[in-house]
């Protein structure tokens, strides 16, 4: 997937390949960065957040869902702060 909108958090890009078989073999998902993807920190779109909280870790159960029926994570996506704004915007990370 292509950054062209600044949609992915910041960093290197988190990848995770699915399984090989199922109905969604080849196909390609990102995580909004409030689904915990195991050993990788969730920010909740708060940068001090993943200070003060442990590691995941497992998958979020959306996330394991699709990563069963195949499909790939190709990076988790910046959301507003702690989720609480309709608009998109992010003092932290901009509004993709």
């Amino acid at each position: 997937m292509e950054n062209d909108y600044d949609a992915f958090m910041p960093g290197d890009r988190l990848k995770i390949d699915g399984k090989e078989t199922g109905p969604l073999a080849g196909k390609t998902f990102a995580a909004k960065d409030v689904f915990d993807i195991a050993g990788h920190p969730t920010s909740n779109g708060q940068p001090l957040w993943p200070q003060t909280h442990p590691l995941p870790v497992k998958h979020a159960a959306a996330v394991d869902l699709l990563l069963g029926a195949g499909a790939s994570l190709d990076g988790k996506t910046v959301c507003d702060e702690m989720c609480y704004s309709l608009a998109g915007d992010n003092a932290h990370y901009g509004a993709p």
